[in-house]
């Protein structure tokens, strides 16, 4: 009797242990989101400026169509203007970073820096960009700046435009005629202020976005509308020189075939990057390119410091300009990622960065040998890459080499409980309930809603909770199922029942927790220095709700259980019944 109560009690631990595993899980979930979605990256602050040099181009204008695919920008039948100027310059393909939203891609475009340097990793930024940015560069060195945009361009880049035209953006993505309105406001806003006197411009189209958000981007919805941005390039195009001004079109990501952006599918990640006129050869096309790419470009074109933080390569393979000048803005290059470098050793851990390699270049363009010079600057900034990607590296390592101890503790507690319980054959049923609900959960994400592991899993932000829910809801039926299984093979036992369904809940849990481990060794559940890798992020993130609710559940799966045990023995002892009573009125 004593043995029977001490055993009860030991499974009601193990019951309320899930449900704690549950709730602490919860509270992970709230702690992980937040982790990303507010990342303050300690790369931010005052980096010494370069010199302002010879521009190329008299002005540079910059048109950013939001959400344009790259198969969409490149075919001809819809896109005819951008191919036929891509055709004149340098037609290419930029790939952008993670996570691919659009704040975080606006500032990428215009600071050279990912998002783990400067920290708008979501489109729930609020604030000013943290980071040198070429709006920034242009005001110090006494250009005019213009933008046409939307209030998110403007609280991003507010501080530094001289000529803002704002338009507010359309409420919804179905909303075809006020989608249309809102660009077409853009685009005689966009012609007027190219009147005016700004040398450094950006005109925001959002159209393309919008459609791909409500209608998919394989939509004719889609496809109309960047037809429509087309023939607005043209118009644009009537009020530039290229004989004296630049012009860039690109976008900040892509879309899927059914909407949806964020992750790190080809559709979404590359995106159309044009340039042509003034200082552009022509020829370039279809290679791929860093989004980070475009700001030291364009600071070479408008003859501006390359932004501080900036860890793209400016294009020199498109640009016409003379070898001494390519060398002096290699050599300014050289610099900047020199003094980044640096600043960013002296925050992750390591030595100073070697100024050797970028005094011979020096030397070089000193002594007239361009070639030599830009070669030299070439190598330079190809070291200082392998040094911060080594201290990044080791840092990373060291940090792991701890997280390993705890993951290892941690993960073979719950396995030295299996294996000292004294009726392996008992564990059996469970283990295959549990691998039925693993076999449930991932045929319904993967085969029926055909999502993965992305941020492009869910359309639009206000889709993103009921997501997350719909997700704790097929984790808790998949669990009650496995429970419900475990019931229904024991019918015979009651207790047996319940103990079976409490190690099926269990055995689901201890998986659940194993791939956590594993995202914590390599990631840890906090990132104060940098951002994780993103994919296997929105993984853990979907394996800490299902935790959350096979936990929660867990006590629940016992009752579950021995009342499906009970319907079954009565369902079974109603058959038989039915069975019997022909025989007893054949002997009547």
């Amino acid at each position: 009797m004593r043995r029977r109560i001490t055993s009860s009690l030991f499974y009601v631990l193990i019951a309320i242990l899930l449900a704690l595993t549950g709730y602490t899980a919860m509270g992970l979930t709230e702690y992980s989101f937040a982790q990303v979605t507010e990342y303050r990256s300690p790369f931010v602050g005052g980096l010494p400026s370069g010199e302002v040099r010879t521009p190329i181009a008299s002005r540079v204008v910059i048109v950013l169509i939001d959400g344009l695919r790259a198969d969409a920008a490149l075919d001809p039948n819809k896109m005819a203007i951008l191919n036929a100027l891509g055709q004149r310059g340098a037609n290419i393909v930029a790939r952008t970073g993670l996570p691919s939203l659009s704040l975080p891609g606006w500032t990428v475009l215009l600071t050279g820096a990912p998002q783990e340097i400067h920290e708008v990793t979501t489109n729930f930024y609020e604030g000013v960009v943290p980071v040198d940015n070429l709006f920034a560069q242009a005001r110090r060195a006494g250009l005019s700046v213009g933008l046409v945009g939307t209030e998110s361009w403007e609280q991003l880049y507010g501080p530094w435009i001289d000529d803002l035209r704002v338009t507010i953006s359309p409420s919804g993505y179905e909303n075809e005629r006020a989608i249309h309105a809102a660009d077409e406001r853009l685009v005689e806003a966009a012609l007027q202020a190219l009147d005016a006197p700004a040398q450094v411009m950006l005109i925001y189209f959002l159209g393309p976005d919008a459609f791909g958000h409500g209608f998919g981007a394989a939509s004719q919805e889609y496809e109309q509308d960047v037809r429509i941005i087309d023939s607005y390039l043209g118009r644009v195009l009537e009020k530039i020189d290229l004989e004296t001004t630049t012009l860039i079109i690109t976008s900040d990501h892509g879309h899927l075939d059914r909407g949806g952006h964020g992750g790190d599918e080809p559709e979404v990640t590359r995106v159309p990057l044009v340039l042509v006129g003034a200082g552009i050869r022509s020829g370039a096309s279809r290679f791929e390119v860093s989004q980070m790419d475009i700001a030291p470009t364009l600071a070479v074109l408008s003859g501006l410091p390359l932004p501080t933080h900036n860890q793209g390569r400016p294009l020199f393979e498109v640009l016409d300009v003379e070898p001494e000048l390519r060398a002096q803005r290699k050599l300014d290059w050289a610099r900047q990622q020199a003094e980044f470098t640096d600043w960013y050793i002296r925050r992750v851990g390591g030595r100073q960065v070697s100024q050797e390699g970028l005094a011979r270049a020096q030397s070089s363009l000193d002594q007239g040998s361009y070639e030599i010079a830009s070669q030299r600057a070439d190598e330079y900034v190809a070291q200082l890459a392998v040094t911060r990607d080594s201290v990044r590296n080791l840092r990373l390592n060291r940090e792991r080499f701890l997280r390993l101890a705890i993951g290892l503790v941690v993960g073979l507690l719950p396995l030295f409980y299996l294996l000292r319980y004294p009726r392996k054959d008992g564990l059996v049923g469970p283990l295959i309930a549990a691998l039925v609900y693993f076999f449930v959960y991932n045929v319904i994400y993967f085969g029926l809603h055909r999502f993965g592991y992305s941020l492009s899993v869910y359309n639009t932000e206000d889709q993103l909770l009921p997501f997350f829910n719909n997700r704790l809801m097929e984790a808790a039926g998949g669990a009650l199922l496995a429970g419900a299984l475990v019931g229904l093979s024991r019918r015979g036992d009651l207790a047996s029942a319940a103990v079976g369904a409490l190690h099926t809940a269990f055995l689901i849990a201890y998986g659940l927790v194993l791939q956590i481990l594993i995202f914590y060794v390599l990631w840890d559940f906090q990132f104060s220095w940098y951002l994780p890798d993103l994919t296997l992020g929105f993984k853990y993130y979907l394996d800490l709700l299902q935790l959350v609710a096979v936990g929660l559940t867990a006590p629940l799966l016992p009752v579950l259980a021995v009342g499906i045990a009970l319907v079954a023995r009565a369902l079974g002892a109603l058959r038989a019944t039915r069975r019997r009573r022909p025989v007893e009125l054949e002997e009547l």
